[in-house]
């Protein structure tokens, strides 16, 4: 499994690395106009344009992990390797989770240079306000959350590839069944949502506390069925 892993990374490390030069680049630029009072030029427009492609193509990379399995060439061989369909589904989605978490800590510690500079060499217009630990939880509890999102979003996208593939691979318009099935699985989660009742008026009432645990821990249980889901249409490979 964790040999899959490396081999997905080993594909992929040279475009990871040119989105991590071209964010450093983005931002060295902006912030630099930005101190200077400076707008923009086309050197900026094109450092941005080629950060979105980037970060879009990321996105869709990711999505489209699972489609390369099931309906590529790639499949052939990936199916073939001698792991169950749960340590396939494992070893992507956990490529994936390690990639965000890189982005994140990537973004997050040039923001904060960004931050330092400012306070350090204008001193008498802003200073780094000193972050409590209640502060800290907030903040990594916004960015769980937000990465939960995501991750949900990723496995819909992934259950649904894998029902077009298997349960309903006899039916024509593959696609259009995907994007079906997409929307059902969507409607259904919104359904489950509203019966347990995960809260969406978070509070900053209590110190260092966003998300509710008991929200946390239904969050994980809608995360867990759809990755178990999709992971055992893959183990049993219906007509993989």
């Amino acid at each position: 499994m964790f040999n899959f892993i490396k081999f997905e990374w080993q594909r992929r490390w040279k475009f990871f690395l040119s989105g991590i030069v071209v964010f450093i680049l983005t931002n060295i630029d902006l912030y630099s106009r930005m101190l200077a009072k400076k707008p923009p030029n086309f050197i900026s427009v094109l450092l941005i344009s080629i950060l979105f492609a980037l970060c879009a193509s990321l996105v869709l990379d990711q999505m489209g992990r699972v489609y390369r399995t099931l309906f590529t060439d790639e499949g052939y061989l990936e199916l073939t390797l001698p792991l169950s369909g749960y340590k396939l589904l494992g070893a992507k989605f956990l490529a994936v989770v390690l990639e965000c978490i890189a982005v994140v800590l990537i973004v997050g510690m040039v923001l904060y240079v960004d931050l330092l500079f400012t306070a350090n060499t204008y001193p008498e217009i802003f200073h780094l306000p000193p972050l409590s630990w209640d502060d800290v939880l907030i903040l990594v509890q916004i960015i769980m959350f937000i990465l939960c999102g995501y991750f949900t979003l990723l496995l819909m996208v992934y259950l649904s590839f894998v029902l077009a593939k298997s349960i309903f691979a006899s039916f024509k318009y593959g696609k259009l069944i995907t994007v079906l099935c997409f929307l059902l699985i969507g409607k259904i989660l919104g359904v489950i949502t509203d019966l347990v009742l995960i809260n969406s008026n978070f509070s900053f009432g209590a110190p260092g506390v966003l998300v509710p645990i008991g929200d946390w821990a239904k969050i994980f249980v809608i995360i867990g069925l759809l990755f178990i889901s999709t992971a055992y249409l893959l183990d049993r490979k219906v007509n993989l």
